[in-house]
């Protein structure tokens, strides 16, 4: 009795041990939506890592939860700011978005992306031959913003695939195969006893 006492505690004690690592797993870190979304649609994807400044003649542009026009707005940025493009996405047969990378905006309106439409932005570093540059309207981003961009450019500059990080959905599948072949175990020696 006393054996299958043991073997009791030890099951409940794995049993806590791996929905306390299911529970950490489940927490979804920023950068892995943009490193699925490049590592899934790669040969749409082109890396960029470039400060853009926004110039349309509405005077702003939107900023959409999806690569898509039909997508939520979160947000309108007026010409003049500039925004960090981690990847530009070139929609099969579509338009070309890019990806704005700014942990503080995504965490402000509760999101994993950030969407702009690349026809609405043009790279300070290297304009195109026709560019016009509409006036300045307003001002929603602060400077702050460009600071987290900077370093979040330093910190994420590398594209991982999905899964390929720190491992814990290995660490719950080995956890599971245990947990399985010790309630076995136990169920085994419930029977034999009787």
């Amino acid at each position: 009795m006393k054996k299958q006492i043991s073997v009791l505690l030890l099951i409940l004690v794995l049993c806590v041990c791996l929905f306390a690592g299911m529970a950490k797993a489940d927490v979804i870190e920023i950068e892995e939506y943009w490193e699925e979304f490049f590592y899934t649609h790669h040969e749409d994807c082109e890396t960029v890592n470039t400060y853009y400044t926004v110039n349309t003649k509405g005077g702003e542009t939107k900023v959409r939860e999806d690569a898509s026009r039909l997508s939520k707005t979160l947000l309108e940025i007026p010409n003049g700011e500039e925004v960090f493009i981690k990847f530009i996405y070139h929609v099969p047969n579509g338009s070309d978005w890019g990806f704005w990378l700014d942990d503080r905006v995504m965490g402000e309106y509760h999101t994993e992306a950030l969407w702009i439409l690349m026809s609405d932005l043009y790279d300070p570093e290297n304009p195109p031959e026709d560019l016009v540059i509409y006036e300045q309207k307003g001002s929603t981003v602060t400077d702050e913003s460009s600071t987290a961009e900077s370093s979040d450019e330093e910190e994420s500059s590398q594209i991982t695939e999905p899964g390929s990080g720190n491992g814990i959905t290995l660490a719950i599948v080995i956890s599971a195969v245990v947990l399985v072949m010790l309630i076995s175990v136990l169920v085994l020696v419930l029977i034999k006893d009787h």
